[in-house]
């Protein structure tokens, strides 16, 4: 269950109707990030290979970038992390040395994620793990490690092909960011345990809002307040650690769907509470229109308890989640005597059917706003772009 505030009937909506012929249009188009749930697409194969795989190794390296690797680890983050599993998401030396070290116990496989088959940064990390594969189980290789492409004749679609490497597919229509639900997800997820059955019934559920009436639909009047914003920050303001990667990913989605064409330049960035309350906050409450601000509350445990009356506080008996609670509260209440565009979002839950929902519901905003907008979902060309120059300056280093 999920908790939005303010009340959405308490935002009045400025052009009602084009917000529900973008809810329609959702609706009626069915994109590939619905569709992967609705069809549970890929899943059975995902299924069979992850048995057969764990059958062989029992941890995994998930190697990726952006999309394709953030929703997994956003999931595992905040249901529970797994030991089973090791994200490889930057090609920086301290962390592939780490990596490395894994592979040669003989007791990790990879999986290699790449849309296109090309992505630099993912056929650089997976070159630095391939010899070490090698030399810790020589000929057998190959069967610690699948990859994941939607372009089987990709270059490494065919050097897979050539090794006799596993080659999961993911759909050709469907963008990198909102791939969680589709064999990008649900393959390390499957290995690694989870309940992923109950993922995707969550989604479905997120889904539903696309059918709530208009005057009480959170999307809606989420998107009423940011759109009354568009050149200003978005500070996603996390309020417990394991929402910390769901807000990664919630950034990339955001910023990589809508910053486009001049149109919205709303920059989202993720700040964690309390921690940031000693860095950012005094600017959000003195310069209100510095930001927007989206406050997200995720559930705690009750097992720590400490006692202040030491300390000449009369504070005592009170978990560390209830203090957490309280400041996330206190930041919430007080944005709101400043009159500065604040919204909260809070979970009683950390479960996969939770993590389904909200994921699910994030993507549903993200395409509801860009329709709003009048700009591509799930293009990136200025991406693009920056990747074309990078290539350019290696070759310049050959």
């Amino acid at each position: 269950m999920v908790k939005f505030l303010p009340v959405p009937s308490s935002i009045r909506l400025t052009q009602p109707e084009a917000d529900r012929e973008a809810l329609s249009q959702i609706r009626r188009e069915c994109p590939p990030y619905m569709r992967v749930v609705l069809e549970r697409e890929g899943l059975d194969q995902a299924r069979v290979l992850a048995e057969a795989k764990r059958k062989i190794f029992p941890n995994l390296i998930v190697i990726g970038m952006g999309g394709s690797i953030l929703g997994t680890e956003a999931i595992t983050e905040f249901v529970g992390p797994s030991k089973a599993l090791f994200f490889l998401d930057n090609p920086e030396e301290a962390r592939l040395k780490q990596a490395r070290k894994l592979v040669k116990k003989g007791t990790y496989g990879v999986l290699a994620i790449s849309k296109s088959g090309t992505t630099l940064e993912t056929l650089t990390m997976f070159s630095l793990l391939w010899e070490p594969l090698k030399a810790a189980h020589g000929e057998r290789a190959g069967e610690f490690v699948v990859v994941l492409t939607a372009a089987p004749d990709s270059p490494l679609g065919r050097w897979a092909q050539k090794e006799k490497i596993a080659v999961l597919p993911m759909p050709a229509d469907l963008s990198g960011r909102f791939s969680v639900f589709s064999t990008v997800g649900t393959f390390p997820l499957l290995f690694a345990g989870y309940d992923v059955e109950s993922l995707l019934e969550g989604a479905k559920k997120g889904f539903d809002l696309l059918e709530a009436p208009l005057g009480k639909n959170p999307l809606a009047a989420a998107a009423q307040v940011l759109l009354g914003r568009p050149f200003s920050p978005l500070v996603i303001f996390v309020y417990g650690s394991h929402l910390r990667t769901m807000g990664r990913w919630f950034q990339q989605l955001w910023a990589e769907s809508l910053g486009k064409d001049g149109k919205f330049g709303q920059l989202p960035f993720v700040a964690v509470g309390t921690a940031d309350q000693h860095s950012i906050l005094q600017m959000l409450m003195d310069v209100p229109q510095s930001a927007a601000v989206w406050i997200w509350l995720g559930p705690e445990g009750k097992r720590l308890v400490p006692d202040l009356t030491p300390f000449g506080s009369p504070l005592k008996g009170l978990p560390v989640s209830t203090y957490l609670k309280a400041a996330c509260q206190g930041v919430f209440e007080a944005l709101g005597e400043r009159n500065a565009d604040r919204l909260f979002l809070g979970f009683d839950r950390k479960n996969e059917a939770s993590a389904g929902e909200t994921l699910a519901m994030f993507m549903i905003l993200t395409q509801f706003t860009s329709l709003r907008l009048g700009v591509s979902t799930f293009d990136q060309p200025g991406v693009e772009l920056a990747k074309k120059i990078a290539t350019a300056k290696l070759q310049e280093e050959l």
